[in-house]
């Protein structure tokens, strides 16, 4: 992965003033921390629905293209500084979620913790954020957790 596209580009999901949710690939080179929209370059813009979790296909393909994206590029475990000021203290708590990469800070969030997938989520919105209306095993990332105990 070339770092210094992997900091130049980026895509995020905002409304388009008609309505529609669109994800937008933009080239932020002349914004430095991403503080001033008008100074990004616009790439790509796809309409998708609003409940969409990844980025639709043709953003995919061009972010992994200008990135230089190859499987495997991704090392080293997030810093989550909520994870870090509660561990120890969740007793129903850490890696005992429905996926392997998913750590649940408890009655607040569930962390994804996949660092071998691209579009990973800092937070996963899946079963326990949806109270199961999405399951974990249909996101793109999952794997199942051989340790998982119901609680």
């Amino acid at each position: 992965m070339n770092t210094e596209a992997y900091n130049r580009y980026r895509y995020y999901w905002t409304g388009n003033g008609r309505g529609e949710v669109v994800c937008r690939l933009v080239d932020d080179i002349d914004n430095p921390h991403h503080v001033d929209p008008r100074k990004e370059k616009l790439l790509l813009e796809v309409v998708c629905r609003d409940d969409d979790l990844n980025p639709p296909a043709a953003i995919r393909s061009e972010y992994e293209r200008l990135i230089e994206w190859k499987a495997g590029d991704l090392t080293g475990e997030p810093f989550n500084i909520v994870e870090l000021m509660t561990a120890g203290e969740n007793e129903g708590g850490g890696f005992n979620q429905l996926c392997m990469y998913g750590h649940l800070v408890e009655g607040h969030s569930v962390y994804c913790h996949n660092t071998e997938w691209l579009y990973s989520p800092r937070k996963c919105r899946r079963t326990w954020y949806t109270g199961g209306q999405r399951r974990d095993e249909d996101c793109e990332g999952y794997k199942p957790n051989p340790n998982y105990r119901p609680t």
